[in-house]
Order: C-alpha cells, then sequence, then structure tokens
C-alpha cells in the first residue's frame, strides 16, 4: 500500500510543479520577462518606494538575487532604482509606466503559481505542508539550505 501511495504523492507533485512551470513560460511567452522578475513587478506595485532589501523579504528570497532581478527590470525600462532618502546606500525602487503596462497585460497570478496555491491554504493545511516537507528535506543528502532563498529554476 505505501508504495502506491508514495507514487500518488509523486503524481501530485508533478502536476504542481509541471503547471507551475507551464505559468511560468506562459509569463515569458506573453510579456518578454521572467515569473520571478515579474514577481518584484507585482510587490513594487503594491508598496512603491521600497528598498531592494525590504522586497526580497517579502518575497523570502536573498537580496543579491533580488538585486539581480530589478536592474534586469531596470535596464527593460519597466523599474527604476534611485538612491532611498534616508539612506543614500539604498535604493528606492518603483515601476516605470511600462512596468504598469506590462503589469496589466501579464498572466494572473503575478506572484507565481506556488505563492498563489501556498495563499489559499489554510494555516492548517500550511503547518502540516510545512512539517512533511521539512521530514522530506532531511532525507535529501547534503541538502542545500540556501536554495530556499531562491527562485525555482525555471523562474528565473
Amino acid at each position: 500500500m505505501k508504495n502506491s501511495l508514495d507514487l500518488a504523492v509523486l503524481q501530485k507533485f508533478r502536476i504542481l510543479v509541471q503547471e507551475a512551470q507551464n505559468h511560468s513560460d506562459r509569463i515569458k511567452k506573453k510579456t518578454g520577462v521572467s515569473g520571478a522578475q515579474l514577481w518584484v513587478l507585482q510587490e513594487v506595485s503594491e508598496q512603491p518606494d521600497m528598498t531592494i532589501n525590504q522586497i526580497a523579504k517579502k518575497m523570502a528570497m536573498n537580496q543579491s538575487t533580488v538585486s539581480t532581478l530589478a536592474d534586469q527590470l531596470t535596464q527593460g525600462g519597466y523599474l527604476t532604482q534611485e538612491p532611498y532618502i534616508r539612506d543614500k546606500r539604498s535604493l528606492m525602487v518603483n515601476l516605470t509606466p511600462a512596468g504598469v503596462k506590462l503589469l496589466k497585460k501579464s498572466p494572473e497570478p503575478h506572484k507565481g503559481l506556488m505563492p498563489f496555491i501556498l495563499s489559499k491554504s489554510s494555516e492548517k493545511e500550511l503547518l502540516v505542508l510545512d512539517k512533511a516537507l521539512s521530514k522530506m528535506i532531511l532525507h535529501v543528502p547534503k541538502a542545500h539550505q540556501e536554495y530556499a532563498k531562491e527562485p525555482l529554476p525555471f523562474t528565473r
């Protein structure tokens, strides 16, 4: 019985991962930006004048990763980055009119399919899932914990 349950769970993982990748591919095809870049745009649209560190915290990602994504979006004309008033070492990030237009034509959910699915789960469901995934990670030899702060590879 356990073997068939293993396979049933594996199939559900396959569905979720493939659907997340399909969503990311649709974003890239329709907009030319990656899923992770679109998430940055969405965060900035919800709260203008954030710093890269603030965006990174909201996305649970490394500051350097978000900085790279923001630089790419700035080069593409979708974001502006200007010195932060309180701390000139930090940059204040905002959407350009092109960034607003891009968000409007982008497939939903803008933050990605996995964050959307998790946001629709109850606290109880998330606690059960967190516990189960934590146990699963223990079975991964030399698990790279730093991956927790990186976007999924197909969303970059």
